[in-house]
């Protein structure tokens, strides 16, 4: 359902047993839905080479200022600075939001609206040592990424194009461009802002995977003000309520605070109709 509804496969930060099962009784029942495409998703955040742990919950999206995103074709693609506006300055109130960059837990700006982006299955967050030693992998995690599995490594950048098995001319290629926006100031492709222009030039050179990740989807059947859920004419389907992010209000206009808000919020609402109809 993930990759037909919002088309990304995704590696869930929490919530991993939700699979689904609440969204396939109301099919077999005759539901409506929407906001299927919504959610807080997707990013695409670190994990260990072996692709079974998040390096964090946390530092997963905000590290990308100390190199770059390459997809399995060795070319950056918007936008490889993914790092949450919650956590950063470049989604302030006063600034202009067609304008912005950096991720709302998914949400970007893309042609001057704000929309969730497809996303590679796989790419690679490519640094080098002044990255490294910057934060490039964040020292609660590891101090020897490469000894703990959580990157891969290589003196050039060739070997690590073989390493990660990314084409070699296209990364060189990539860094090379790259290396010239550093020196420019200015990223004349997709715009990163200017303080997050970290050139690629002190071997050796590292390598860690990204996946698409998502903390929650909002999407799932339809419910009217009592909770109660409806049939794609717009009839309740007798003694069926939902609450909560499971068909959220709210669309793709993911709301911590309205997630929470709306679980409570909802799940009273729904309980009083179905006491009400007992």
């Amino acid at each position: 359902m993930l990759r037909d509804y919002t088309g990304v496969k995704g590696y869930p930060y929490a919530g991993k047993a939700n699979t689904g099962d609440g969204h396939r009784i109301c099919m077999k029942a005759g539901a409506d839905f929407w906001h299927m495409h919504g959610g807080a998703q997707y990013w695409l955040s670190l994990r260990n080479i072996e692709n079974t742990r998040f390096v964090s919950t946390l530092y997963s999206f905000t590290v990308k200022q100390h190199g770059i995103t390459v997809g399995v074709n060795g070319r950056r693609f918007y936008q490889d600075f993914d790092a949450c506006s919650n956590f950063k300055k470049y989604a302030l109130p006063d600034t202009d939001i067609t304008r912005n960059v950096g991720y709302r837990h998914g949400i970007t700006q893309f042609g001057g609206d704000m929309a969730h982006l497809p996303l590679p299955e796989k790419g690679w967050f490519v640094f080098d040592q002044a990255g490294l030693d910057a934060g490039a992998c964040p020292e609660e995690t590891s101090t020897d990424p490469v000894g703990d599995g959580w990157a891969v490594s290589a003196d050039t950048l060739e070997e690590l194009a073989k390493v990660i098995e990314v084409p070699e001319d296209e990364l060189l290629k990539t860094v090379k461009q790259w290396n010239e926006f550093v020196d420019k100031g200015e990223d004349l492709a997709f715009y990163r802002p200017s303080d997050t222009l970290t050139g690629l030039n002190q071997p050796p050179y590292y390598a860690m995977l990204c996946v698409p990740a998502l903390l929650n989807t909002d999407g799932g059947p339809v419910r009217n003000e009592k909770g109660e859920i409806l049939d794609p004419f717009g009839q309740a389907i007798p003694g069926l309520y939902s609450a909560g992010e499971f068909g959220s209000i709210w669309g793709h206009l993911y709301q911590g605070g309205g997630n929470v808000g709306e679980c409570g919020a909802f799940g009273r609402i729904s309980a009083r109709s179905a006491l009400a109809r007992s």
